[in-house]
């Protein structure tokens, strides 16, 4: 015997076909396939995703910051492979800053750490980088803070 449904027809009223399984929903005046139960599909989905380890990303990954106190239309943040080379660029869209952070706790909220911040000026014109915490030089090819440099000069100067 074939499968029949059962009334009334209400919207959104869902019927299983027992003999094959398939759900239906009432939509719209007719019952529609809902198609078959999706963990006969999971191995075809979990293709789909990128694995939590390994595996490759390609193209432009965006990172959107998104709530109802600070709502956002486009991303905050952007990773785009060069087109051209092997080079990756790193983006802060939207004229904020990039921020590259250390931390001697397991915090984020811990900012005694180490930290480079690129900015963007409002206008595009004098963008800036910082770099915080930079240590005393013990080679030639370290940076120095520029304490350490004005010891230096103030020590030879007064020779």
């Amino acid at each position: 015997m074939a499968f029949q449904f059962v009334p009334p027809f209400v919207e959104g009223d869902k019927q299983t076909n027992p003999d094959t399984g398939i759900e239906y929903i009432f939509h719209d005046g007719a019952w529609r396939h809902l198609g078959a139960k999706i963990e006969d599909d999971f191995d075809t989905l979990d293709e789909r995703y990128l694995p939590l380890t390994g595996g490759i990303l390609s193209g432009v990954l965006h990172f959107q910051r998104d709530n109802e106190a600070n709502p956002k239309t486009s991303p905050s943040f952007r990773i785009t492979p060069n087109s051209g080379d092997f080079s990756t660029n790193l983006y802060a869209m939207g004229g904020g800053q990039l921020r590259f952070r250390s931390s001697h706790t397991a915090s984020e909220g811990d900012h005694q750490g180490s930290h480079i911040v690129l900015s963007a000026s409002a206008d595009g014109s004098n963008p800036s980088t910082k770099i915080y915490k930079v240590p005393t030089p013990s080679s030639a090819d370290m940076a120095a803070s520029k304490a350490y440099v004005d010891s230096v000069v103030h020590y030879v100067i007064n020779i």
